[in-house]
């Protein structure tokens, strides 16, 4: 549990959403998803539990480029209506 608090915003809780195929891998800055490290330590913490017991599967780390990180909620805006076909 401490893992997804280890900084006082959502980023843990939305990286972990994105490494289990819960929601869109799409942050929005100034919130980046947590370094690498600490995404195969969220990994390595989620080894205990079986696979139902983990909504949206088992956790993938996910590299850097995996993520889309908007600047802010105006570029967000201009990004997905310039990329109507995005899959965010």
């Amino acid at each position: 549990m401490n893992w997804l608090f280890l900084e006082p915003n959502p980023i843990g809780l939305n990286t972990i959403y994105s490494m289990t195929g819960m929601s869109k891998p799409v942050f929005r800055g100034p919130y980046t998803p947590y370094d690498l490290e600490k995404r195969k330590q969220g990994v390595d913490l989620l080894a205990a539990f079986a696979d139902y017991e983990i909504a949206g599967g088992r956790p993938k780390v996910m590299d850097d480029g995996d993520f889309d990180v908007i600047g802010d909620w105006a570029r967000g805006i201009c990004l997905v209506l310039s990329k109507p076909d995005a899959d965010f």
